[in-house]
């Protein structure tokens, strides 16, 4: 009995790993990152393959007690103006009146609500503004309203460790004192836009301290660290790629090549949006958390040299501040 079951396990086992090595595995998690610019076109080609997913999963899983499930996460559902759609997919389980399948589950985040761009604008001069880029956070339909559950948001020491622990992801061949260093820069960012946002709020609107302090912590989110995180990663793919003779300095090693890249990150995420008097406060805070001489203006600077450098501008044009930052960031 012995020997025949043993035969059996070794007829199977080939047969088994066969399946399992040709076996792929499906997809069960979508993320939408909802921004101002999202239209329903859009939302439709999102949802678009979970709906063929989870009815592939129904038809292979049709025998068992349990069909898997397919999440769907929708990030910051409030910045859009498709309110409306979003809603129908939340609330009635449906989309454009098709009901969406049982196995289909949906989860999503919102922004706190802040009230006519109270961050933006300087005080008597609606014209201008302290911050660029800033987005626009909608109310949110009052039945989804009454659903949300409000979780709080990341303390100084949490923010600080998520900012650790994805430079020790992305920077892996970088040593530990440097990775920290770096991680340092981004969380002092994080901090400075959050001062001034609150400085802002206590000279022009007169706000108490306190109060400033609380509204001004959703000035920036983890999506800001994110884009360091995805600005830093390309560039420093680009100056490997490069080569270092694209660097202006006679003599450049990795640990500056790795400054300079988060230096021109948090330009693009940071300084780029502020006014011309937080520029030149943030230059120099930021300074104080440097090792290296280099500011983040000096470094914006040779990145837009150089991209412009192989750029055909047309004769009779000046190549002006605002041209090199425009035609940078586009």
């Amino acid at each position: 009995v012995e020997r025949f079951g043993q035969e059996r396990k070794n007829q199977f086992t080939p047969g088994l790993l066969f399946y399992l090595l040709r076996a792929k595995p499906l997809k069960t998690f979508y993320k939408l990152n909802v921004h101002a610019a999202l239209t329903p076109k859009d939302i439709y080609e999102f949802f678009e393959p979970i709906f063929s997913q989870a009815r592939l999963l129904e038809r292979k899983w049709h025998l068992t007690r349990i069909t898997p499930k397919v999440t769907v996460f929708l990030d910051e559902i409030n910045t859009c103006s498709c309110l409306g759609l979003l809603k129908e997919v939340l609330i009635d389980r449906t989309f454009y009146g098709e009901k969406i399948q049982e196995n289909i589950f949906i989860v999503s985040a919102c922004n706190p609500h802040r009230g006519n761009s109270v961050f933006v604008h300087e005080k008597g001069r609606k014209s201008e503004t302290w911050v660029r880029g800033s987005y626009n956070v909608h109310r949110l339909h009052p039945i989804v309203k009454f659903l949300k559950w409000d979780y709080g948001f990341l303390d100084s020491q949490q923010e600080e460790d998520y900012i650790k622990t994805k430079m020790r992801m992305i920077g892996e061949n970088i040593n530990d004192t440097l990775s920290g260093h770096l991680s340092g820069m981004i969380g002092q960012s994080q901090k400075l836009m959050r001062q001034y946002a609150a400085e802002h709020l206590r000279l022009a609107y007169l706000f108490p301290e306190e109060v400033s302090k609380k509204l001004s912590h959703s000035c920036v989110s983890q999506r800001d660290i994110q884009r360091v995180f995805t600005f830093y990663e390309w560039l420093i793919k680009g100056y490997h790629n490069f080569g270092r003779e694209r660097f202006r300095e006679i003599e450049v090693d990795e640990n500056s090549i790795q400054e300079h890249a988060v230096l021109v990150a948090l330009g693009l995420v940071y300084y780029l949006r502020l006014n011309e008097k937080y520029r030149e406060k943030y230059k120099k805070d930021l300074k104080r958390t440097q090792i290296r001489a280099k500011t983040v203006d000096e470094a914006l600077k040779e990145e837009m040299d150089f991209y412009s450098g192989h750029l055909s501008i047309p004769r009779g044009i000046a190549k002006t501040q605002a041209l090199m930052e425009n035609l940078f960031c586009t």
